[in-house]
């Protein structure tokens, strides 16, 4: 029993993590001015779920404090407290001690001190948020109490209508005592969903729960029962309307509602009741004749108020007596009702399905997918060309690569999760720095592995606080400078082949390799004698220990952000770049491979060795004719493609490798990558060939100009070469593989 429990509160934790995303999402657009209903009831049904979990599970201060969140949120939704900035600062800084409960909750952080951030949404509730200066609905002022009523004049006077005043002396009465200066009470309108009957829901266990309280059920509105050939047992058709004391709080009415379906119809409206005029004193009757010319006053007709005392026995009988005279009634089609602007909710067969699965078994089937193409593979080199198309090869291998491309994209997520924090961060950061930041995103639907989604939020989170402190100028410098007054933050993602690349763009004053290098000196990180190269000197602000920051503050000068990027990106088997160009900003790229994909690869020799080039970076392959590879320098080379010149890179001098063939006796391959186009040298090429790529850093660790490995047909280990990193280096091999 506790393994299945422990298993039960494993996926309440999941939703947390899900429900904390979306509240931050529905925040972080308060913030910027979205306070549509929408975005506020989202936020609600987060905090509103999180809650109902936790109490479940027993996690009494995870509880306690989603409960005080919660009826903020609500009086928010029920438009009692004004959105504004000030009440949306209190229910971010309420939603960060939220998400230290939860981590508490999971035994992973000590509890949290909650005891600030309670007293401001305390204060939110009590003030209806009008401490923040915003314009919000002032209560309505209690009537006055009643004044002292002056004598009758001894002698009145007939009126103007004819009737003649009685005086009289209140001591001749016994006058009850004066109402209260007001009184009040409240009206409640609930109507469950559909989906909470479908459910097992009981909504009458909710009405006595009201009725506990001290509610009063005064109308059940039936009108939307249809006729017996429509009638879904499933469905919610009644209305309930009940009247609760005034002296009630509003937080014990929403309690009874906790585990109802958010889409449930749930009204709970206060009734202000004023008091009677001060000058009004309640006198026994005294008939009056009018004068005989008196015109007739016009009738008054009044409603007469009758009490309602129905209880639910006797509520129940009178919709059985309904539901009697519609099976008595004929047969007739009832008319569709018209069409509303709230679209009613999906029945259960319509709505989206979702199931929950462990990754380790998505991981098993991927695993298991990338083992069918090796035999695949197999099987197409023991095979003749004739007995391939006999057996159907190709089919095989296209079905198998659609099976690929269905289970990568269970585990695939849109990077938009990993971005949705960073608006929220910047504005932060601006407040803290004091500098205008604008943010532009590109890319958030490209899909990345879940894996790498939870593993890239530290790096991306360094590299933000690293462009918006150290990149951009102040507002002073950018205008001193010419630019601007508000600095830029580009944040981008895309993937080319096998790789995604992740981009934090500034457009600030750019890396000063000068101090750099002397921050460098002054730590150890470099000998003073030491001879860098610009790309070298970037790469510098990556080493343990390392900052420029004069100050430590909340944002930088411990030495610990860029170094624990990139330890964080290499333990995913990627690399991190710098690109800097001084006076016009910086670009921090993370290069992330993809978990485990499948490759249209060209299988090429190298001094005798099998390497895989991927074939989406390959433009043509030339062999090249006498004089048509020149020598530019020592150490470069160029190959004439019909007038243009392109930069030609010998594989096996870069990985080190003996090979004395001529270029005249290779081929070519040209390539293109965001660095350009660059002619690879081989020896040959063998074949072109679907392959599983398998990850380096498992086994090994990564290796720069090298994405992965593969199995072969003939069970031989083949690399694959990462395009984008040959391209972009200009150094040869070493023990670690390709220097930045």
């Amino acid at each position: 029993m506790s393994d299945e429990l422990d298993e039960i509160q494993a996926i309440f934790f999941e939703e947390c993590t899900e429900g904390l995303t979306t509240a931050e999402q529905g925040l972080s657009a308060m913030q910027a001015g979205d306070v549509s209903a929408e975005t506020i009831a989202g936020v609600f049904r987060a905090v509103h779920s999180i809650k109902g979990g936790a109490g479940a599970f027993g996690h009494a201060d995870l509880t306690a404090f989603a409960h005080k969140f919660e009826n903020v949120l609500d009086e928010v939704r029920a438009g009692k407290i004004a959105p504004t900035p000030g009440v949306v600062k209190v229910m971010l800084s309420s939603f960060d001690v939220l998400s230290d409960h939860v981590e508490t909750a999971k035994g992973l952080a000590p509890r949290p001190n909650d005891a600030a951030a309670l007293a401001a949404l305390e204060k939110v509730l009590a003030d209806k948020g009008a401490d923040d200066g915003a314009a919000v609905p002032a209560a309505p002022a209690p009537a006055p109490a009643p004044a002292p009523v002056a004598a009758a004049p001894a002698a009145p006077a007939e009126d103007e209508f004819g009737f003649t005043p009685v005086a009289f002396s209140l001591d001749d009465f016994d006058t009850p005592a004066a109402p209260a200066a007001s009184t009040a009470s409240w009206t409640i309108r609930f109507k469950p969903s559909r989906a909470a009957l479908a459910n097992a829901g009981e909504p009458l266990l909710i009405i006595r729960e009201l009725e506990t309280l001290g509610a009063t059920i005064e109308a059940v509105d039936v009108s939307d029962v249809p006729g017996l050939r429509d009638l879904d047992p499933e469905d919610a058709y009644f209305t309930w309307t009940l009247s609760m004391p005034g002296d009630v709080p509003q937080s014990d009415i929403n309690d009874c509602f906790d585990f109802v379906a958010p889409d449930s119809l749930i009204e709970v409206t206060r009734n202000e009741v004023e008091a009677p005029a001060p000058a009004f004193i309640p006198v026994p009757v005294i008939e009056v004749t009018p004068a005989p010319e008196a015109a007739a006053a016009p009738e008054i007709d009044l409603i007469p108020f009758v009490p309602v005392t129905a209880t639910i026995e006797d509520l129940t009988a009178q919709v059985q007596q309904v539901v009697a005279d519609l099976a008595a009634a004929p047969m007739t089609p009832t008319p569709a009702p018209a069409p509303t602007e709230t679209a009613a909710p999906k029945p259960a067969s319509e709505a989206s399905q979702t199931i929950r699965v462990d990754l380790s078994k998505l991981d098993l089937l991927l695993n298991l997918v990338g083992e069918l193409v090796i035999r695949n593979s197999i099987l197409a080199d023991r095979l003749s060309p004739a007995d391939r198309q006999r057996v159907e090869l190709p089919e095989l291998a296209r079905l198998t690569r659609q099976i690929q491309d269905n289970v990568m994209s269970l585990r695939a997520q849109p990077i938009k999760q990993a971005f949705s924090r960073v608006p929220r961060m910047l504005r932060d950061l601006s407040v803290e720095t004091g500098k205008t930041i604008e943010l532009e995103t590109v890319g958030e639907t490209t899909e990345v592995d879940k894996g790498v989604i939870e593993k890239i939020g530290d790096p991306l989170t360094h590299m933000i606080r690293n462009a918006a402190d150290h990149g951009l100028e102040s507002t002073e410098e950018r205008i001193a400078a010419g630019k601007s007054p508000a600095g830029t933050i580009k944040l981008s993602a895309e993937q080319k082949g096998a790789r995604i690349f992740v981009r934090v763009q500034d457009n600030g004053r750019g890396i000063n390799r000068e101090r750099v290098k002397a921050k460098a000196i002054e730590k150890g990180i470099i000998s003073a004698d030491a001879v860098l190269s610009n790309e070298e000197i970037d790469q510098l602000i990556c080493a343990p220990g390392f900052s420029t920051a004069e100050t430590i503050s909340n944002i930088s000068g411990r030495g610990v952000g860029m170094d624990v990027v990139r330890s964080n990106v290499e333990a995913l088997g990627g690399r991190v770049e710098i690109h800097s160009v001084p006076g016009e900003g910086t670009t921090f790229t993370m290069i992330l491979p993809l978990t485990l994909a499948i490759l249209d690869g060209m299988i090429v020799r190298l001094a005798n060795q099998r390497f895989v080039l991927p074939l989406a970076h390959v433009l043509e392959t030339v062999q090249p004719e006498a004089g048509q590879v020149k020598r530019t320098s020592p150490d470069s080379e160029v190959i004439d493609m019909r007038g243009e010149y392109v930069p030609v890179k010998r594989a096996t001098e870069i990985f080190g490798l003996n090979d004395d063939r001529k270029v005249e006796d290779s081929l070519v391959v040209i390539v293109e990558s965001e660095h350009g186009k660059v002619g690879l040298v081989v020896d040959t090429i063998d074949d072109r060939r679907e392959v599983v790529i398998k990850s380096l850093d498992q086994n090994l660790h990564p290796i720069r100009g090298l994405g992965g490995a593969t199995i072969l047909g003939d069970g031989s280990i083949a690399l694959i070469l990462d395009i984008e990193a040959l391209v972009a280096s200009t150094n040869r091999y070493t023990p670690k593989g390709l220097a930045a």
